[in-house]
């Protein structure tokens, strides 16, 4: 059997095929170019106008050194010395179908994850490195990271909200 399709109802066809539909965002931010001619995005609003304010405060000489998007990084599962050891006493390569019966001795593989804090900079004031972090919402993984970047590198990082 065959069927007959025009062109126009072919082109329909392939357009709507390949429109993608977009998802939300998950926290109902809405991501944007950057308006002053850079090519990246900003991941919200509230993150683009704190910046703003930043670089206003820079140009009076109140801060130093603004940067955005640093990234900390935290290690879970770091082997201990005698997992180490154990796994440098090994005389042969360790069969997949052995692993089952050695997990009990065998460490987990270390696990990095990263925390981007939004902004960075030097308090002429304060006289100190300050780390801040523009949040709409806060959610329990925020908390837990946060957390364990603060305890981890001993600093305070500051949430600003809406």
């Amino acid at each position: 059997m065959t069927v007959m399709v025009t062109q126009a109802e072919l082109e329909a066809f392939v357009s709507q095929a390949n429109a993608k539909k977009k998802k939300p965002s998950k926290h109902k931010n809405k991501r944007f170019k950057d308006p002053d001619g850079g090519n990246f995005f900003w991941d919200s609003k509230l993150e683009y106008k704190h910046h703003c304010e930043l670089r206003l405060r820079q140009e009076l000489g109140e801060i130093r050194d603004l940067a955005r998007q640093h990234r900390f990084y935290f290690w879970v599962g770091v082997p201990t010395p005698e997992d180490i050891g154990w796994y440098a006493n090994l005389k042969r390569p360790v069969a997949p179908n052995a692993l089952p019966a050695m997990a009990g001795r065998i460490a987990p593989l270390p696990k990095r994850f990263a925390y981007v804090v939004d902004h960075v900079f030097w308090d002429v004031k304060r006289m100190c490195w300050r780390y801040q972090d523009t949040k709409g919402e806060r959610t329990s993984m925020f908390i837990l990271k946060k957390q364990l970047i603060e305890q981890a590198y001993g600093i305070e990082i500051e949430e600003l909200t809406r």
